[in-house]
């Protein structure tokens, strides 16, 4: 309050001085704005017992990101099945549990059978390895004479028993036995190949191929 005395002090004379002449327009004019600049400009202070206001946002607000966030979270699917919805653009990578990762095998070696045996080679599947074998094939290297009987075999071990599967060659000069397979071999167990050819022929020098895959035994 002393200091909007002080002010009311200072105009009153200012007042007197132009009371004669209130009727012109200009001199009310000029008594309005100081006085309203008088009200407008008086601060207002805030003293200890003016309390704290709480604002709330009652709407949801709406905020853009500019930049790219990243985040990463587990999702556990106790039962049934869960459905991803990303595009073809955008797959999302997928791993077949029941197969680990695949190490390619291939063995092929080439020997000399004479006949009336049957003849073959073999090798050891490694340690802590399982053999897929998914191919077997059987072939004549020598041009001599068309032999109209040929059986090439394949020997595997699984669970502590031996399996043998058979497969026939056309006949011909240089002769094939070959065939699709899915067979196993456990670690550490002996896997043969062997063909049997017509008694009483020649000695024929013979290549054998085997290829699939090793998978890690837990």
């Amino acid at each position: 309050m002393k200091h909007r005395s002080n002010i009311l002090i200072s105009i009153l004379p200012v007042g007197a001085c132009i009371s004669k002449n209130m009727k012109n327009p200009y001199i009310r004019l000029s008594i309005i704005l100081l006085g309203f600049g008088y009200f407008t400009l008086t601060p207002v202070i805030a003293g200890p017992g003016v309390a704290t206001l709480n604002v709330d946002v009652v709407n949801t607000p709406n905020v853009s990101v500019a930049n790219t966030v990243g985040a990463t979270r587990t999702v556990a699917v106790s039962s049934g099945n869960m459905t991803v919805g990303n595009s073809p653009a955008a797959p999302v990578p997928v791993r077949d549990v029941d197969n680990p990762v695949r190490q390619p095998f291939t063995f092929q070696q080439d020997i000399e059978i004479p006949p009336n045996i049957i003849g073959g080679v073999s090798f050891t599947v490694p340690a802590n390895k399982r053999l897929v074998i998914e191919q077997v094939s059987v072939r004549d290297l020598e041009d001599r004479a068309a032999e109209s009987e040929v059986e090439a075999e394949l020997h595997t071990s699984t669970g502590g028993q031996e399996f043998r599967y058979y497969f026939a060659a056309t006949p011909s000069v240089y002769w094939v036995a070959s065939s699709q397979v899915r067979c196993y071999a456990d670690a550490e167990t002996t896997v043969f190949v062997g063909v049997f050819r017509d008694p009483g022929v020649f000695a024929a020098e013979v290549e054998f191929n085997v290829s699939g895959y090793l998978v890690n035994i837990p």
